[in-house]
């Protein structure tokens, strides 16, 4: 067996690995946003006070686009940490935020608690969020597009818009199995805050799989090249 063809087996778990890490975070994100979307009108009713609920709808939705703000920033540094630290740590460091983010959102004490206080958390929570969202994912389809051999780039990095869809769906399933499960006071009180709560174990998760993967063999490359210089 030659060197190329052991080199070439050996890598075989690093890409599913690599793969199912890089799209782990945006399972998390498009989970969290599933949720979110469903959640709207509760989040509304917690969160904002207004005569009419259609403005409170609006203001949560108006919350909502803020971290859609910041993440070209959070690409910016996430980007420049990924080339100087690798791959790995930087989509390490975006995941936990993430799943910090969506846990925290499911603990927000409410307007009737805190007053004005509560959307001006909730608004920082969705800022932090954007900014490792928009970290998450050019990273990540840097580390999974680095991972191929010239000529399946395009399928894997498609494994990324795919993993849209599964976090999407199932945030919305979680969503409608609550809805259906839960009385509507048991839904406002606290059913709403259980799938936000639990979005940490996915970040747990991801956070495991990207322990457990080298850096992506370009990066690597890289890093020798730096050196040898």
């Amino acid at each position: 067996m030659s060197a190329e063809t052991i080199s070439t087996e050996t890598k075989r778990p690093s890409l599913l690995k690599s793969i199912a890490s890089g799209c782990m975070g945006n399972v998390l994100e498009w989970f969290d946003y599933g949720l979110y979307g469903y959640f709207a009108v509760i989040i509304s009713a917690e969160f904002f006070t207004s005569d009419d609920p259609i403005v409170g709808l609006i203001l949560s939705f108006l919350v909502f686009g803020t971290g859609f703000i910041v993440r070209p920033i959070g690409g910016i540094i996430a980007g420049a940490y990924a080339d100087k630290h690798g791959r790995v740590k930087a989509l390490t460091i975006t995941i936990m935020l993430m799943g910090v983010c969506t846990m925290l959102m499911g603990c927000l004490p409410t307007y009737e608690q805190v007053g004005i206080l509560a959307p001006i958390l909730l608004t920082v929570l969705r800022l932090v969020q954007g900014l490792a969202t928009g970290g998450e994912f050019g990273s990540a389809l840097t580390f999974i597009s680095e991972f191929s051999n010239g000529r399946n780039k395009s399928f894997l990095v498609s494994w990324q818009p795919f993993s849209v869809g599964v976090g999407m769906l199932l945030g919305s399933a979680t969503g409608l199995i609550l809805s259906s499960c839960l009385s509507q006071p048991d839904l406002y009180a606290w059913g709403w805050r259980i799938p936000f709560i639990c979005g940490i174990l996915i970040a747990i998760y991801g956070v495991y799989l990207r322990k457990h993967i080298p850096d992506s063999p370009e990066f690597e490359k890289m890093q020798q090249e730096k050196k040898a210089t």
